[in-house]
């Protein structure tokens, strides 16, 4: 727990989020559903693609290897002094380092789902592509009532329908 000390006095830090419209429960949750989508994007695109054949493990290899290299020459470099000289020359040292990591780890992670079982990455595209409920649904059950049959309820005093 956080004591007060004395005589300082925290700053008020007032969030504000630029945006033209007013923010809404609807807005955010549909801001918070996007990183899921995402996700299931990506294990569709992996169901689809390795569905018939298995993930190969040279493809992790040669991700890491040209991750290494890369960042070992852009690093040597920084090392020696060396410093981009434009924004151009920052950003493609940033995609040969990046690209070739996140590819060799996102297909690393399908090779794993993919070992557990024959159908591991069908089950992971379900799973991933249900929308979960936060309240149960209620059942609504439809009875039909015929005229003659039914009788007609009647308000008492009391609050209680009752038949006639």
């Amino acid at each position: 727990m956080l004591r007060k000390l004395p005589g300082r006095r925290r700053p008020k830090v007032a969030l504000h989020i630029p945006c033209s419209t007013p923010l809404n429960r609807t807005k955010i949750k549909r801001l918070m559903r996007a990183g899921k989508g995402m996700k299931a994007a990506f294990w569709r695109f992996a169901h689809r693609r390795y569905q018939g054949r298995k993930p190969m493990l040279l493809t992790d290899i040669a991700a890491f290897v040209w991750f290494t290299l890369f960042a070992l020459v852009y690093g040597g470099a920084l090392a020696k002094g060396w410093l981009p000289s434009t924004i151009t020359e920052a950003v493609v040292g940033i995609v040969l380092i990046g690209a070739p990591f996140t590819v060799g780890v996102l297909h690393r992670r399908i090779r794993i789902e993919a070992a557990k079982a024959p159908d591991a990455l069908y089950r992971k595209r379900v799973e991933t592509s249900r929308i979960p409920i936060s309240r149960p649904r209620s059942t609504i059950s439809v009875t039909s009532f015929r005229q003659s049959a039914s009788p007609t309820p009647v308000i008492h005093s009391d609050g209680g329908p009752k038949s006639e």
